[in-house]
């Protein structure tokens, strides 16, 4: 299935971030056109030229960054995207989602995006199995955002258990799955 839609991809710092370009290259094999938005951690983690190089698209990390586009890069963004990915999804931004906490542009983008939102949490098995994100993963899957669950596995703090970020693959079958059902 071809996917002519305009995706943005926010990424958070999580190890898992390297599976993020793979993922864009995956979804432009279907067509989509991919802009990115990372967290400011996420930029120390991976540089934003690896997602420039592979998108052709100029990366969003700081609303306030001197010479951007526009005072109100997240309004633009939310205008041009027909879908946000949150692949890798940290518990930090998980919870900044959950409740409204818009203190920097992905977070932004978040409060004021009102399309198909897919959000793919990695993280250790502790912090996945906890009460706390629990909690918020059920929140924003009551206000309609598809949690798209983690996988179990070798983890990169060295244990193994669930919170392995989702092949990208994989996350784009659910993705087309969605798509397929809303039409």
């Amino acid at each position: 299935m071809d996917l002519k839609i305009n995706i943005l991809l926010g990424v958070s710092a999580s190890i898992a971030i390297y599976k993020s370009p793979i993922l864009i290259r995956r979804l432009q094999d279907r067509g989509a056109t991919v802009k990115t938005i990372m967290t400011e951690n996420a930029a120390r983690l991976i540089s934003p030229q690896v997602f420039e190089a592979v998108t052709g698209q100029l990366v969003f990390i700081n609303e306030f960054d001197i010479g951007r586009k526009s005072a109100m890069d997240h309004i633009e963004l939310k205008n041009w995207g027909d879908i946000l990915l949150l692949y890798p999804a940290t518990a930090n931004t998980i919870g900044r989602c959950a409740h409204g906490l818009a203190d920097n542009l992905l977070t932004t983008l978040f409060l004021a995006f009102r399309k198909p939102v897919f959000l793919a949490p990695a993280m250790n098995k502790d912090m996945y199995e906890s009460p706390a994100l629990a909690a918020n993963l059920s929140l924003l899957s009551e206000r309609g955002v598809q949690i798209v669950e983690p996988v179990t596995g070798d983890l990169a703090c060295g244990e193994k258990g669930i919170g392995k970020l989702i092949e990208p693959e994989d996350f784009i079958q659910v993705i087309l799955a969605h798509i397929v059902a809303a039409i």
